[in-house]
């Protein structure tokens, strides 16, 4: 950036910094920007109202800062990150990451409506003069939005990784919907549901369950945690084991929750034999972009070959083809085979890091 544009910037552009006990001062500005296109549930104001109750509670000692861009004293975008001054203990690097990473925010990103790249470099220019910092670390950003966009276009990536997320645009009808899904899936349906009524099982669905028993649900989430730490542990050299130990005990702690407990905007899916729970999935709903976002789901195991996790969300998809208010399932990250075998199609985050020089 040259002298001169910098001073064009200092006199459009202003920065305003607020720590966590702040945020519902911002509630209004937050809840215009979060509109935002490549807005999620994990951007609105209410994830992160409660991002900061559990932060509050937990005495959490991480830097969250929360940066306001004004352009002409109108907000423009709200930067959540957590500004890390010095390197300590080897494994916590000096530089800019995202607020919510580490956590059960599968997106992350600045909030904007749309994003005026001039805002951002004064962003960042305001957090190199006062911080000295220029490293980022930003993760988990969605590799279509704006602001991935930026990242390509005015910064040099020094380094970048991908996960897998899966979502699936609703088709208008149930036909469309039929003709999208594989031969294989389904057969699988066909497979899980008549296994089912030979049985005599008849599964009971609800889609808004507030009488779950959490308790339940946590011990079905735990059994599916550790078979999943188990089989990626099972293929881990002894050394590979080592480092991650070590690496986790070098590390800051961030709080550790579940969505369904914390999250009282999030809704359960459920599936019931008789009064047992055979699955559940936990969900949020960003209802102005008619969008669900998958969280936390669990299965319990008798029940596992009759698949009931995967016929409540074929119920779900195929009655929001009927209704009409979800436009969109997000089943977010992991490529877990149900995802697609219901039809969703792979999409990528990023994990960057750049500097601002």
């Amino acid at each position: 950036m040259t002298l001169t544009s910098f001073f064009n910037l200092y006199f459009m552009y202003s920065v305003q910094v607020h720590n966590i006990k702040d945020i519902v001062s911002l509630k209004e500005t937050w809840r215009i920007l979060e509109k935002g296109q490549d807005m999620t549930y994990f951007q609105s104001f209410s994830w992160y109202l409660m991002l900061g109750e559990i932060y509050s509670k937990a005495n959490c000692t991480l830097p969250v800062k929360l940066f306001v861009v004004s352009k002409s004293s109108c907000p423009v975008l709200i930067a959540p990150f957590i500004i890390i001054k010095r390197t300590q203990r080897l494994v916590n690097k000096k530089g800019v990451y995202f607020w919510g990473r580490k956590g059960w925010s599968d997106y992350l990103n600045l909030i904007y409506d749309e994003l005026d790249y001039e805002a951002v470099d004064f962003l960042f220019a305001t957090i190199k003069k006062e911080y000295g910092i220029l490293n980022f670390f930003l993760e988990q950003v969605i590799e279509g939005t704006s602001f991935y966009k930026y990242m390509k276009e005015r910064k040099g990536i020094v380094e970048e990784t991908s996960t897998d997320c899966v979502g699936l645009e609703i088709p208008a009808t149930i036909d469309d919907y039929h003709k999208r899904l594989s031969k294989h899936a389904r057969q699988n349906l066909r497979t899980a549901k008549n296994r089912a009524d030979k049985d005599g099982i008849a599964f009971r669905y609800c889609f808004d369950d507030s009488l779950v028993d959490k308790e339940i649900c946590k011990a079905m989430r735990e059994t599916r945690v550790v078979a999943k730490v188990h089989k990626g542990s099972a293929s881990q050299g002894i050394k590979h084991k080592i480092i991650n130990y070590v690496r986790s005990l070098l590390e800051f702690k961030y709080p550790v929750f579940l969505p369904f407990i914390v999250d009282s905007k999030s809704k359960m899916l459920t599936v019931y034999d008789g009064d047992k729970l055979c699955a559940f999935f936990n969900y949020g709903i960003d209802s102005f972009h008619k969008k669900v976002v998958l969280m936390a789901v669990g299965t319990n195991d008798v029940y596992a070959r009759y698949s009931p996790g995967m016929l409540a969300m074929y119920s779900f998809i195929t009655s929001n083809i009927e209704s009409g208010i979800i436009k969109y399932v997000d089943f977010t990250r992991g490529n877990e085979p149900y995802k697609t075998a219901l039809g969703g199609c792979k999409f990528l985050i990023k994990n960057v890091k750049f500097r601002h020089i």
